[in-house]
């Protein structure tokens, strides 16, 4: 979650955690799917709400 909200590229965390990029991408849209969420912003304000990133 830290990683999707901060800023970094799909490339990025996909490299950083040894995943493919489409398995980032398939992750993004899970959690924003199951959060009711439609946008990366959002994502982030729910995130920063509930405590899950500083």
């Amino acid at each position: 979650m830290r990683l999707l909200v901060g800023g970094r590229t799909p490339q990025e965390i996909a490299q950083s955690l040894s995943l493919s990029v489409k398995t980032v991408h398939n992750v993004h849209y899970q959690i924003k799917s199951k959060l009711g969420t439609a946008s990366d912003f959002e994502l982030a304000r729910m995130a920063w709400q509930r405590g899950w990133i500083g």
